[in-house]
Parts: C-alpha cells; sequence; structure tokens
C-alpha cells in the first residue's frame, strides 16, 4: 500500500470517528423506544429501561399498570421510595390481590409484588373490583418523562412476550398523563362517563407531534379510524387482540380499493381464543396478508399500528388498548400517537421481521351442504395449489374454535393430483395435520394436493372460520405461512347477507363440480344433489323476503348479483 492510501484511509477512519463522535454528543432524542422480549438484564431489555426510568425520578413517580410481577422492578420502586421519591402506584383490581391454590382471587390478600409495595410505604390503589380492566401500563416521573406502550411489569413481558416501550421526555405530555393518573388515582374515577379532553391531549415533543388518548372517554379507535384513512402507501399492524370491524374495514378498504399496502400480525392464542369474533378471516378472506404468530410459551403483545413508514407523514399509534370494544369503551386505556419518521421506520423494521417470510402457495376449502350454524356437512374439501412453487410439506392448523371430531379425523383421505397419498406420509396433531413428501410439483396436475374430510359437525356461532396452512418448499426449508388462508363461513340465516352466502356458497359449489368431475374420491353426485336443494332454499328465501317486505336484505341480495361477472351470472341465471 503506498503513503498516498495510507493517507486516505486514515482520513476516512478519521472522518468515521468524528462523525460517530458528533451523533454521540447530539442532544439526545427526546422519544426513545425499546422492544422485547431480551434476555435478564440486557441493555436493551424492557426491564433494564424501566429501571433507568425509575432510576431518574427525583421527585414524584406515578405508576399506572395493569401488572406487577417481578421482583426487580418491585425493587426498583421500593429504591426510588427510599430515596425520597414520592411513588404511588394504581394496579387493576385482579392483580392488586393474591390467589389461591387453584388460581382464584382471593380478596383477603395482596400479592406478594403488591405488599413488597405497601410493606415499603407506597401507596397502592387498585379499580375497586369493576368487570371492567384498569389496562394502562404507563407512568409519568418528575411531571416531565412519561412511559408508555404496551409492556407490563412482569417477567413474561419482560422475557417472553413480544412487547414495546416508548419513553418521552416531555412536561407538556407529563402533565397529560399526570391528569388521567390524578382521575383514577385520586379521584378513583374510572370507566365511561367522563368528558374528553382530546382537543388538550396533542402536544410537540422536539420536532415530533404527539397525541394521547385515553379510554373509555376519548373513544381512541375513533381517531384510529381517522388516521388510517389517510393512510396513503403502507399500514402494518402488530396486535394481541383485535376485533373492531370498524377497523378491519378500514385496512380491508384501504388495501382493495386504495392500493395502500396493508399487511399485519395477530397473536396466535388470541386467533384460536377470538375464532369467528376476531378480524382475521374477514381480513384474510379479503385478501389483506396476515400472519399469526406462534410461540409455545410466549405472546404477540404488541397493540401497534405503523401508517406510512418511510414517508414524512410518517407516524405509530401504540399503547395499552387492544383493538376490541372493551378496549375501546368499557377499559381504561391509554394510547400515544407519535408523528416520527424514524421511529415508523424503527418500527417497520422489526415488524418486518416479524412478519417473515410468506407463501404464495393458495388454498380453498369447499363443503358439500350450505354451512349452517349446529348442523353437519357431509364432505368438506381442502383444495392447496402449488402456484409456481414446489411444496414439500405441508402442515394445516384445524380453524379455531371449531371442533373437528375423532371420527371425523379418522376420516381424512389425501389426494396429490388423481393418486392418493401414502397414510404414512400423514400425521395426525392435537389440532389438525402435518403432510410429510406431499412433493407437490410447481403447476400441474400434481401442483394440486386434496384434504377430504367426512361428516363435519358445524359449530354453533355463525362467522368466519379459517384454518391455518403452512409449507415448506424444499424438504429442509423451514415452513412459511399462506400470505392469504382460506375461510369457511358459517353463515346465519337472520342476516342481511343470508341470500349473498348463499349464492357464494353455490358459486362454490358450481366451481367444485366443474373442476373435479374426474377426481378420485370425489362424490359428484352427492354435490350435484346438494346444488339442487341449494336452488330451491335461494328461491324460497328471496320469495320469502320480498313477502315481509325485506327491501335491505334484498338491496344487498341485488348489489351482489349486479356485480358479479358474466360467466358468474351465468350460474344463477
Amino acid at each position: 500500500m503506498n503513503s498516498k492510501s495510507k493517507r486516505f484511509l486514515v482520513a476516512v477512519g478519521l472522518a468515521l470517528v468524528l462523525a460517530e463522535a458528533a451523533f454521540s454528543m447530539a442532544a439526545p432524542r427526546l422519544i426513545r423506544a425499546w422492544l422485547g422480549p431480551k434476555r435478564p438484564g440486557s441493555e436493551e431489555g424492557l426491564e433494564t429501561r424501566f429501571i433507568a426510568f425509575v432510576g431518574q425520578a427525583k421527585k414524584t413517580l406515578d405508576c399506572a399498570f395493569y401488572e406487577l410481577r417481578l421482583d426487580s422492578l418491585a425493587e426498583a420502586l421500593v429504591a426510588a421510595k427510599k430515596r425520597g421519591v414520592k411513588v404511588r402506584f394504581l394496579v387493576d383490581d385482579a392483580n392488586y390481590y393474591g390467589t389461591d391454590e387453584v388460581g382464584k382471587i382471593n380478596r383477603r390478600r395482596r400479592n406478594r409484588f403488591i405488599r413488597m409495595l405497601t410493606t415499603a410505604g407506597v401507596p397502592v390503589k387498585h379499580d375497586a373490583g369493576r368487570r371492567s380492566l384498569m389496562h394502562n401500563k404507563f407512568a409519568v416521573a418528575d411531571r416531565a418523562r412519561v412511559w408508555t406502550g404496551s409492556y407490563n411489569l412482569t417477567d413474561t413481558c419482560s422475557f417472553k412476550n413480544a412487547n414495546n416501550a416508548v419513553w418521552l421526555d416531555s412536561p407538556e405530555l407529563a402533565e397529560i398523563y399526570a391528569r388521567k393518573f390524578e382521575e383514577m388515582f385520586t379521584k378513583q374515577l374510572f370507566g365511561d362517563g367522563r368528558s374528553s379532553n382530546q382537543a388538550k391531549q396533542a402536544v410537540m415533543v422536539g420536532q415530533s407531534r404527539v397525541e394521547a388518548l385515553f379510554a373509555p372517554e376519548d373513544r381512541p379507535q375513533k381517531r384510529l379510524v381517522e388516521l388510517l384513512k389517510r393512510a396513503k402507501k403502507s399500514i402494518y399492524f402488530m396486535q394481541f387482540a383485535f376485533t373492531s370491524e370498524a377497523v378491519s374495514d378500514v385496512l380491508i378498504q384501504k388495501a382493495t380499493r386504495e392500493g395502500v399496502e396493508v399487511k399485519g400480525i395477530l397473536d396466535h392464542r388470541l386467533y384460536r381464543s377470538t375464532g369467528p369474533y376476531g378480524v382475521f378471516t374477514s381480513l384474510t378472506s379479503a385478501g389483506v396478508p396476515t400472519v399469526v404468530w406462534y410461540h409455545p410459551d410466549a405472546k404477540f403483545h404488541h397493540k401497534m399500528f405503523i401508517i406510512d413508514a418511510g414517508t414524512e407523514d410518517a407516524a405509530v399509534v401504540t399503547g395499552s388498548e387492544n383493538t376490541s370494544e372493551n378496549g375501546d369503551t368499557a377499559n381504561d386505556e391509554n394510547l400515544v400517537v407519535l408523528w416520527d419518521r424514524e421511529l415508523a421506520a424503527w418500527f417497520g423494521d422489526e415488524f418486518q421481521r416479524l412478519y417473515g417470510k410468506t407463501s404464495k402457495t393458495s388454498a380453498i376449502v369447499v363443503v358439500s351442504e350450505l354451512p349452517l350454524p349446529g348442523g353437519n356437512i357431509g364432505e368438506m374439501e381442502l383444495f392447496i395449489y402449488a402456484n409456481g412453487q414446489p411444496v414439500s410439506d405441508i402442515t394445516v392448523e384445524f380453524p379455531a374454535r371449531w371442533p373437528i371430531s375423532a371420527k371425523t379425523v379418522r376420516s381424512m383421505q389425501v389426494f396429490v393430483g388423481d393418486k392418493p397419498l401414502d397414510q404414512a406420509f400423514i400425521t395426525i396433531k392435537k389440532n389438525g395435520a402435518l403432510i410429510s413428501a406431499a412433493n407437490l410439483e410447481p403447476s400441474g396436475p400434481r401442483g394440486l394436493l386434496r384434504i377430504k374430510l367426512s361428516d363435519v359437525a358445524v359449530p354453533a356461532i355463525p362467522g368466519g372460520y379459517s384454518p391455518l396452512i403452512s409449507v415448506a418448499h424444499t424438504v429442509t426449508g423451514s415452513a412459511a405461512p399462506l400470505s392469504v388462508q382460506p375461510v369457511i363461513n358459517v353463515v346465519d340465516p337472520d342476516s342481511p347477507k343470508f341470500m349473498v352466502d348463499m349464492c357464494e356458497h353455490v358459486r362454490l359449489t358450481y366451481s367444485y363440480l366443474v373442476g373435479v368431475q374426474n377426481m378420485p374420491g370425489s362424490n359428484v353426485e352427492r354435490y350435484k344433489q346438494a346444488l339442487r336443494r341449494d336452488f330451491d332454499r335461494l328461491w324460497q328465501t328471496i320469495i320469502s323476503a320480498a313477502d315481509k317486505e325485506a327491501w335491505a336484505a334484498l338491496d344487498v341480495f341485488v348489489a351482489y348479483i349486479e356485480g358479479l361477472g358474466p360467466a358468474e351470472f351465468k350460474i344463477f341465471a
């Protein structure tokens, strides 16, 4: 290396050192954020950062958290009290008390973490036994700094669950949160009935506009819908519990009619517990890519929307509120809207990491009879199409809250193209099946796999049900979920959409008959008979609606028929 090259490298190195020094000496960000989970003691862990937040308090520290269940955090609060900080703690009543041997709340004793605080002289209050939750997760230090996010003060939220927290240095924002704390802690005002101060809850934190929203009085989801409607480029959502149709309708509108990139992540446990009450099926049936995050010992606990990441109008919405009716209208919650491009990009990167890879393999479900609540389906078939890529292994998880009997599982038949798959390659699991060595070809007859079930009992709750399908494209490759999952709709005879749901079922049945005439194991005659019955039921329902002057239902039906293409219209002509 000649002397000129050496001088150049030294100059570059010096420039990098100076640049790094300049960055580190710059004014610290007034809005900082962290993600979990991390290992205990991690410098960037939520546990460590909250302890640092507590450690900076000099005069006052007000905490409103749904739960406290970690020694290190309780000890940090006690230490603050001992050094002269006025510490106050508010918790949900269910987590104020201890539990008995079978896990029920024992209102005769406080849990040990609350006892740690009260023994040290920290005043602790709760929300007095009401049905709704004090679900907040925020703290205010010295009326100057605010901590908020999805993070509960627990071991699981620190070291297992996916979470986020935001630290904001802003006396103006701290005053807003302090007022909310005083309402709950001092005045014992919880739930609805308080007037909203939403118009006075927006401040500038440095160069970033920040809005605070409190439930139930502000109805935060109304503001959330407004923000989502403004999106021009992208909406990413990370949600623990998501049941709000008003919000999911906006996401579908933005994705299907306005060209906005919309995709999201939901928690697996809540997917299974909410079933037809959740929004997963409406999103995936509309083609909105939505994956279900699974970990056997953890929750996907975020409550976040990232809007227009990478643009000047980028915003992040986070806090304690799940996107549900209870979260918006009953619980005590908070959300914060952060108009911060850098923060949106950072959270957007985390979203992409968690979202991972999805597969373009596609699937549909066809049933022989109209799925009526509490009824029975003679045959159910799941069609999985390779869609241009080879498929090695396939995992199918049966729909949430749709119990599949052992008898039905034993009836399972699997076909690859026109050949039955050896039972040795089919492994029955608790909630589904693993199909090994399916070896689907990218296209052609062997690019299709069919799973057939017989005598399937229909759940009593109407709504959408979706199996979760993941595929591995190579023998050694990891499985990836389908970007869009199939949906089975259990139709509601009392719904204004009943005639439309019947038409959709007829359309799918007709398409099935056209496509499976010569496939082995296909009971074509059964589907033909079912189709005749469905046509008869459809016409009878139309006549009955006209006799009853049920014009709203007929308007929905007519709009559906008018929206059909020529080929689809011929089915009903």
